[in-house]
């Protein structure tokens, strides 16, 4: 094999969540990563091989090349900060994030596949959304109102009517 197809092969890979781990001296054991995931601008295209569980923040931020949110973990102890990546979906997104939920200026479109729980504050500004539909039924619970914050802005909402029917839970409202 020459030289150029060895680094083209290296080049195009898919670098993953998972191959981060084995690089770093990763804390996974039964699914569950202890303290914070850092993959901020680390040029991942997967989140295959993300542990189901995070105890900690887990953040991808800043990784255009991840087109979906397959294989996130389910469970985030702490924020999950998934800002301007490429992804146009918030299927197979985390179910519970018991910190900040941050998916600002990602092209979704919809809130539907939000986590069910968002700790604290929820973020999904510049999301070209048209409704609220689909938005976490508990926002808040474990934060403290200073903390509280539903964040939409530069979105193609026309109202807040109906919110009601989409939000059971938010502190401070």
């Amino acid at each position: 094999m020459s030289i150029k197809k060895i680094f083209t092969e290296a080049i195009n890979r898919e670098k993953t969540i998972g191959d981060l781990l084995e690089t770093w001296d990763s804390k996974v054991v039964d699914g569950v990563h202890r303290g914070d995931l850092w993959a901020e601008k680390a040029d991942i295209t997967s989140l295959n091989g993300s542990p189901n569980i995070v105890d900690g923040d887990f953040v991808i931020s800043r990784n255009p090349k991840i087109k979906s949110l397959e294989h996130c973990p389910e469970e985030i102890d702490g924020d999950f900060l998934a800002k301007e990546c490429g992804y146009t979906s918030l299927k197979f997104g985390p179910l519970i994030v018991k910190g900040h939920f941050n998916v600002n200026s990602n092209k979704i479109g919809s809130l539907i596949g939000s986590p069910r729980f968002v700790g604290r504050s929820f973020e999904a500004e510049n999301c070209g959304l048209t409704s609220l539909e689909g938005i976490s039924k508990s926002i808040g619970e474990d934060g403290d109102k200073k903390h509280t914050t539903i964040i939409l802005t530069n979105n193609k909402l026309t109202n807040l009517k109906g919110i009601h029917k989409h939000l059971e839970y938010c502190k401070g409202v």
